[in-house]
């Protein structure tokens, strides 16, 4: 059997490349493009030494070195205990999307299509279908992890948050909408929703004509707040929200954390959910 090094390696590297970006769906704090980057090509090094020299690095002891190795190189170790479960996520990530899909492949259309696609029409048609089933598998893991980490970790549903602009501070209710997936574009921060009459204080008087009418061209642009439009899509359509950069945002518990968002301001009241004043982001609580 011929095996091609060059294509063993492209493949592996795209297969790795893929399974950041899966994990990047997990965690509001994105890996940057260059620790992904260097991430894949390490761990499609470790496939041709594989391929190479299988006795060792087939080794379990081997195999777990290098997954911590590509760890380091992929997270920085600010905080160990998010970086001990950002390898165990990478780890679930790794065996649900492509270790299943890769095992299928193998098994159906033989380890020499993987590493030599140019075979023929029909193998190259099934490399474009591997691929096609790990972005679907996307937003499938990302459901699956959140779940798993609400059924053991018994996380709740409600919560209470403490935003500060300047000397002044507001607590609001808010509710974990799974259903919230908006990100900012451009800093990649997740968006909590809240109801803008809520935090009006926070606001000051040059937002009280947007808070009546809700038009987006009342929204004021000459304001201490750093505000950003940010397009989303509803039921109603496609729209554009109001989001500001708050001093500091707290998720009250156990511990205070601190979050890293931005807050969207929502004006209509009969958009939220009874009861609370705020729709957080999962990327937010886990």
């Amino acid at each position: 059997m011929k095996i091609y090094l060059d294509l063993t390696f492209i493949v592996n590297f795209l297969l790795c490349l893929i399974i950041f970006i899966l994990h990047d769906l997990v965690y509001s704090h994105k890996t940057p493009l260059k620790r992904k980057i260097f991430a894949s090509l390490f761990g499609s090094a470790y496939s041709i030494f594989l391929v190479l020299y299988p006795k060792f690095f087939a080794h379990v002891f081997v195999k777990v070195i290098f997954f911590l190795l590509l760890g380091f190189i992929a997270f920085p170790v600010d905080n160990l205990m998010i970086f001990l479960k950002k390898i165990v996520t990478l780890f679930v990530i790794s065996f649900l999307g492509a270790g299943v899909l890769y095992w299928i492949m193998i098994e159906n259309i033989g380890f020499i299509s993987i590493i030599n696609p140019i075979i023929s029409v029909r193998e190259v048609t099934k490399i474009i279908l591997f691929f096609s089933g790990l972005v679907i598998f996307i937003p499938l893991t990302r459901i699956f992890i959140l779940n798993v980490k609400n059924i053991f970790n018994n996380k709740k549903m409600y919560y209470y948050l403490e935003i500060y602009v300047g000397n002044e501070k507001v607590k609001v209710r808010g509710f974990l909408d799974t259903g919230n997936s908006i990100y900012d574009p451009l800093t990649k921060l997740p968006v909590i929703i809240v109801n803008a009459v809520s935090i009006k204080k926070l606001l000051g008087p040059e937002w009280s004509k947007w808070l009546e009418t809700g038009d987006i061209w009342e929204v004021p642009m000459e304001t201490q707040l750093k505000v950003t439009l940010i397009p989303f899509k509803s039921m109603g359509g496609e729209e554009l929200l109001v989001t500001i950069r708050a001093d500091k945002v707290k998720l009250l518990g156990e511990k205070n954390d601190e979050v890293n968002c931005l807050i969207g301001l929502n004006p209509d009241m009969s958009r939220m959910y009874p009861g609370v004043d705020a729709l957080l982001h999962p990327a937010v609580i886990f």
